[in-house]
């Protein structure tokens, strides 16, 4: 059996849309160049679910995503921080994001 335990502090929403997303760099790596689209699967107050080509990420990756607003066109860029990654086939995976909120 599974372990099923919720960790999440707040609910998921369905929120099918796509994002577009940016990987920031670190010491050693220097930052993507350009977007790269993913899928969003869900979101909550603290994060989203992402579809993306794997293996694009790792846990503690940093990046910008533009997550498309409903009914307008616009984005709302904001700064996450993968927290997992799954695989969930040869080509895709799934990571779940938490937003990074400055003081």
């Amino acid at each position: 059996m599974e372990n099923t335990l919720e960790k999440r502090m707040q609910p998921r929403f369905l929120y099918k849309s796509y994002a577009s997303y940016m990987k920031m760099g670190d010491v050693c790596n220097l930052p993507d160049l350009c977007y790269s689209m993913a899928e969003i699967l869900d979101i909550s107050g603290g994060g989203l679910r992402l579809r993306l080509p794997q293996p694009l990420v790792n846990e503690e990756t940093l990046m910008i995503t533009k997550i498309p607003l409903s009914g307008i066109s616009a984005t709302l860029p904001v700064f996450v921080k993968v927290q997992w990654v799954k695989a969930e086939s040869e080509n895709t995976c799934i990571a779940g994001l938490q937003f990074v909120l400055g003081n």
